[in-house]
């Protein structure tokens, strides 16, 4: 019985010994906790092992990880992603406190003069070039031209999302952004345009994540109107931003209108019923001709 005992204690040792654990915390410049990062457990020739999000408070986990040389990976979007190797790796580590830096600060005031993208295992770097900047009227515009794939822009009403159906969350320099932030990006400001498909938890159901890096001007401001009118109809979509800068401060609006007018408005309607004996009724309709106004606005202030 006491080798049986034995016996166990050393196989549940040996057990403890071969799977242990990874854990850390992750925070960014300002040392604010990361919520929803991307941490994967790699191989040294990037074969993937196992992964998990950060938690609420940045925290991570990785569990009953067996000895060997490991590469670890984390990402998210707006942030400069952080590779830690972990060659050797044998006992339960804590690697601390991770700091991931902001991805607006990579390339500062670098003027990218050609098209170019970067492919990267987690995400597509797009720079727009100078034709794709000239022919574009605002930043929703821009994916247009841009290309990007299974990506479906509306040019009408300004949506954006994929063609299967999910959706696709704005970003402006990491930050959440509504498509009225977005419509009211100058071209010229955008450095570069960050593509993500399945993004994770952090941004729920959204099948994509696109992310504007852009400049960020002191003191200044811009103004910008886009619109569409027809010549020999009342239909009409009108749009106006504005944004004003100041030190760290930035103050945006956006205002938009539809106008759909109809001179004349009328309908012929014509049925036909057929019951179980074999009779039939026909009924017709007819509408005198009017007409119809329909105006729809909105509008949008952040600070």
């Amino acid at each position: 019985m006491k080798r049986i005992i034995l016996s166990m204690l050393c196989l549940t040792a040996c057990i403890s010994l071969m799977a242990q654990n990874i854990s850390g915390k992750l925070v960014d410049e300002a040392q604010q906790p990361l919520p929803y990062a991307n941490v994967v457990l790699q191989t040294v020739d990037s074969a993937f092992v196992t992964g998990t999000t950060t938690g609420e408070k940045g925290e991570f986990k990785l569990q009953k990880i067996v000895a060997g040389d490991y590469r670890l990976a984390i990402s998210s979007i707006g942030y400069q992603s952080l590779y830690l190797s972990l060659q050797g790796f044998e006992h339960t580590a804590d690697v601390g406190t991770l700091t991931l830096a902001d991805a607006s600060q990579e390339l500062g005031e670098v003027t990218v003069t050609a098209s170019s993208r970067v492919s990267r295992a987690d995400q597509k770097l797009i720079f727009p070039s100078k034709k794709q900047i000239s022919a574009s009227n605002n930043g929703v515009d821009m994916l247009r031209h841009l290309m990007l794939p299974r990506l479906r822009v509306n040019s009408m009403d300004g949506s954006v999302g994929m063609t299967d159906g999910s959706s696709v969350q704005l970003c402006i320099n990491g930050r959440k952004a509504t498509k009225e932030e977005v419509t009211a990006l100058l071209p010229e400001e955008v450095i570069r345009v960050e593509f993500q498909e399945d993004p994770g938890l952090r941004y729920g159901d959204a099948g994509a994540v696109i992310n504007y890096i852009v400049r960020r001007y002191e003191v200044g401001g811009s103004f910008g109107y886009n619109g569409m009118q027809s010549l020999k109809s009342g239909f009409g979509n009108h749009n106006l931003t504005g944004k004003v800068n100041f030190k760290q401060s930035e103050i945006s609006f956006y205002y938009g209108n539809r106008l759909q007018y109809f001179n004349e408005i009328w309908f012929d309607k014509n049925e036909t019923f057929t019951f179980e004996d074999g009779s039939q009724y026909h009924r017709s309709q007819y509408a005198e001709a009017n007409k119809k106004k329909n105006l729809q606005q909105w509008g949008a202030v952040t600070y």
